[in-house]
């Protein structure tokens, strides 16, 4: 760990789910889960809104991808230290929910 101060963005799953269908991809590996570490709450987002309504997935149109809304899911942090943690019996139980919300989207 190098102490710097990290900066990321929240996980889109529409987009997600879109590069594993068209890609054919059957598992996914979540590095830097520690970045999370110390977040009251983490965004997820779960789809788009677009002219009132909710898409769960990325609009097939070009143009229409400036005029959506990122729909997100607030799910509750941990708040305790995952670094080098190797082992998922040992990750903290919300950890653990926030992995399992993403692997069941």
């Amino acid at each position: 760990m190098t102490g710097r101060p990290r900066r990321c963005g929240w996980l889109d799953l529409a987009v997600l789910q879109y590069a594993i269908r068209i890609n054919g991809i059957s598992s996914l590996v979540v590095t830097k889960l520690d970045v999370f570490d110390t977040q009251k709450e983490i965004q997820v987002c779960i789809g788009y809104r677009y002219k009132g309504s909710l898409l769960r997935e990325m609009p097939a149109a070009a143009e229409d991808l400036a005029e959506v809304v990122p729909e997100y899911r607030a799910l509750p942090g941990w708040q305790s230290d995952t670094y080098g943690v190797q082992d998922a019996a040992k990750l903290p139980r919300l950890a653990v929910d926030y992995l399992k919300f993403i692997s069941d989207f």
